[in-house]
């Protein structure tokens, strides 16, 4: 027996019901060998084969016809992968041609024709079936994280396999077992339908890890893994460091949120996005946090002025309730003096500052010199150790207050 490959006669045999006139295109178009053909014989072509056989067997298709011993015969074969076009020698009136495993460890449905000169036969079809399942049964599951809310899903889809990689047969039972974050653990039996099974996961109200696991027969394999996560926060609170509060512009203030809960007293996981709303004379900002431990933290630095801040938190589309530090000044001594006028200069000597945490105020804090009549900003300078030196023209030098942290002295002539 003879075996060529058509790759095309896959794409061009559409259905069994066209397989006769293929064929016969196939004879009109000198596709087939018509020198190896009895020329005008055009009598009965029977095709004996088994209507179903298991995957990776070989199939054994007969051929008889009334056509003399030595005629060729040709069997077109369509399986679900690719087709070919088998030739073979009649003798006694009949033709043998072996299907090799190679070709039907693919399950589906064979269609197979033979030819001889003008006669064709009926379409034979095979179904060949897929064989028992096979490790490992993989349960794919998703979305991976749920809200442990009593209300979320997720889902699991698994499709067991044979040996040569076929979907097992459609009824074939599937054991699916999902262990609860609580260790309550339920078994769901189904059916393979198209090839695969789906199995709906519930949430529950415990925050955790839910376990997926299959089973075919005796086939198993991996199991996978969907977290429960808690949901939005109930109420929550801001808390504040309100130690030492002075408004120095410089010390870092911690705040938090209370612990993070959903409605079901679950901690809400690490990652989750937060944001800090702070109001002060300076406006609004806002501070990105994060939560770690079922709490969101952040600093913010103490005002240049004294004052009331007010802070609020957003986690998850909620907030909370707003939280005000009172900033008391900073400054508890001033001094400045002008020095007298050097080519129409003046010198104003600021120092020390001394703040009410004993000690200078943190060096780069800001010294500013206004028109006292005006109030507008004639020089900016940063302290150092306590102390600044500003040059300013003596016209402008009459009457100048001098500012530190909200703190102000006047300076006049000296």
């Amino acid at each position: 027996m003879n075996r060529s490959r058509t790759p095309g006669l896959a794409t061009i045999f559409i259905g069994a019901t066209f397989a006769v006139s293929l064929l016969v295109a196939y004879v009109a178009s000198g596709w087939l060998a018509q020198g190896s053909i009895v020329e005008g014989w055009a009598g009965s072509v029977l095709i004996d084969a088994p209507n179903e056989v298991d995957a990776g067997r070989a199939i054994t298709v007969v051929v008889t016809s009334t056509a003399q011993d030595g005629t060729q015969v040709q069997l077109g074969v369509f399986a679900p992968l690719d087709s070919a076009l088998l030739t073979a020698t009649q003798t006694q009136g009949v033709a043998t041609f072996v299907i090799g495993e190679e070709t039907t460890r693919h399950s589906g449905l064979y269609r197979f024709v033979a030819q001889i000169g003008r006669g064709i036969s009926d379409v034979h079809e095979i179904h060949v079936s897929p064989l028992d399942p096979v490790h490992p049964v993989v349960p794919l599951v998703g979305p991976r994280t749920i809200i442990a809310d009593g209300v979320d899903i997720s889902m699991t889809v698994v499709t067991p396999m044979d040996r040569y990689g076929n979907p097992v047969a459609d009824d074939t039972s599937v054991d699916i077992e999902i262990v609860r974050p609580t260790g309550q653990s339920a078994v769901v039996a189904e059916l393979v339908a198209r090839a695969l099974v789906a199995v709906v996961i519930e949430a529950t109200t415990e925050t955790g890890r839910v376990t997926v696991s299959a089973s075919s027969g005796t086939a198993d394999g991996p199991s996978n893994v969907v977290d429960q996560v808690a949901g939005v926060p109930s109420g929550f609170a801001v808390v504040v460091d309100e130690r030492d509060t002075l408004a120095d512009g410089f010390a870092l203030r911690s705040v938090q949120t209370s612990e993070l809960r959903d409605e079901f007293g679950n901690l809400l996981p690490d990652g989750v996005s937060a944001v800090f709303v702070v109001q002060d004379s300076n406006g609004q900002s806002f501070l990105q946090a994060v939560v770690q431990g079922g709490i969101a933290r952040t600093m913010i630095e103490a005002p240049n002025l004294p004052g009331t801040v007010a802070v609020t938190a957003r986690v998850s589309g909620v907030e909370s309730s707003t939280t005000t530090i009172d900033f008391g000044p900073a400054v508890a001594s001033l001094a400045a003096i002008k020095n007298a006028a050097i080519d129409d200069q003046v010198i104003v000597a600021v120092g020390p500052v001394v703040s009410n945490r004993g000690g200078y105020v943190p060096d780069g804090t800001t010294v500013v010199i206004r028109d006292r009549s005006s109030g507008d900003v004639l020089a900016e300078s940063a302290l150092r150790s306590g102390f600044a030196e500003i040059v300013l023209d003596a016209v402008d030098a009459l009457e100048i207050d001098v500012e530190v942290l909200g703190a102000r002295i006047a300076i006049d002539e000296p």
